[in-house]
């Protein structure tokens, strides 16, 4: 009786039977065609969540939903309460103000104002001097109360004075010193 070799199998059917074992496990898993359901959107996982709890986007909305159909309700409550108490207790809180609302409020506060310095409830500018001359009144004294001008820290002097190459600046008649 003769003892048969091992047979001995070829890399290039070692090859093939790994490229079919890839195929067949590639072929286990499904995918939508047209008219199914696409695939699941990612579920988000809140930076608080220490639990590493999954909420997906529909549950997200939903939750949403929630909150501000119990916010409504609780602010329904609120009010009946107040009526039946009789005490405004959202007097604390207001919500904020948008930048229309702003507006218009100066705006009021402005026309208040005007109405009350025109019936002499309230001083105002005086009106016997003209616009141009206001402003340029007001112009020198903003001028005079920023830049006050330099002088002689010693001698508490200053004059005009021109230099060499026609420039002005001001210097003190008694030094040498002057405005750097």
């Amino acid at each position: 009786m003769t003892i048969a070799a091992p047979a001995k199998t070829s890399v290039l059917a070692k090859l093939t039977a790994s490229v079919m074992e890839e195929k067949k496990a590639a072929a286990r898993t499904l995918t939508p065609v047209a008219g199914e359901a696409g695939a699941p959107k990612p579920a988000l996982t809140f930076p608080s969540d220490m639990d590493g709890a999954f909420m997906s986007h529909e549950s997200m909305a939903q939750s949403a939903r929630d909150i501000r159909r119990h916010a409504t309700s609780l602010i329904v409550i609120a009010d009946a309460i107040d009526a039946l108490s009789g005490i405004d207790t959202a007097e604390g809180w207001r919500p904020p103000k948008s930048a229309t609302e702003i507006k218009r409020e100066k705006e009021h506060a402005a026309d208040v104002r005007a109405k009350a310095v025109a019936d002499g409830l309230v001083e105002g500018a005086d009106e016997t001097e003209s616009f141009a001359d206001r402003q340029t009144r007001l112009a020198a004294e903003a001028q005079a109360a920023v830049f006050k001008g330099w002088t002689c820290p010693d001698h508490g002097k200053a004059v005009e004075k021109v230099s060499g190459k026609g420039r002005a600046f001001l210097g003190c008649p008694d030094c040498n010193q002057f405005e750097r």
